[in-house]
């Protein structure tokens, strides 16, 4: 008999799809307490899941991961990798993957920033949007985890910061 997670479509393997959203709200709220710790206010997205496929639009177009901040709310997007780092310069790969360009399409509230976690070592590392948008480039990725092949946005590891570089930055987008 084959093995459901590969014959079953992504959207529709309701098992895999509740392990990958548990697993990643781990991390949202992994990188929400180091925040919290540096004296930043942030809110976590709650966590919920959607009572049939039809509801998985309303959940995408307007889903935050963490949202950093009182007076300049910034939209936050964690990303947890298996791979190991510790900085920038240590990534294990000359770019990385920003997120796919049909989410970014169709989202309504699109991040500013987006933080990657390694699994391994916790390390935190961040990408400033606003910053990079225009270096950014397009290419076809296969994720084996859900057996699936999408066109997705790339940037150079050199973008990438440091949790501390995070969190100075964050602090002055809070103070007048």
């Amino acid at each position: 008999m084959a093995d459901m997670k590969t014959t079953v479509p992504w959207m529709e393997n309701d098992e895999l799809f509740a392990s990958e959203l548990t697993k990643g709200h781990s991390w949202q709220l992994y990188v929400a307490m180091r925040l919290l710790k540096e004296g930043l206010v942030v809110q976590a997205s709650r966590f919920e899941f959607r009572n049939t496929r039809d509801d998985i639009e309303g959940f995408t177009r307007t889903d935050v991961d963490l949202v950093i901040g009182r007076k300049h709310p910034i939209p936050a997007e964690v990303k947890s990798r298996s791979l190991e780092f510790t900085s920038p310069e240590d990534f294990p790969y000359r770019t990385f993957i920003v997120g796919t360009v049909g989410s970014w399409a169709d989202t309504e509230i699109p991040p500013e920033i987006v933080i990657y976690v390694s699994q391994p070592t916790q390390a935190i590392l961040a990408l400033n949007v606003a910053r990079t948008r225009d270096t950014w480039t397009v290419a076809p990725t296969e994720d084996r985890i859900r057996g699936i092949t999408d066109q997705c946005y790339f940037c150079e590891k050199k973008h990438l910061r440091t949790f501390d570089q995070l969190v100075k930055w964050l602090k002055t987008q809070q103070t007048p």
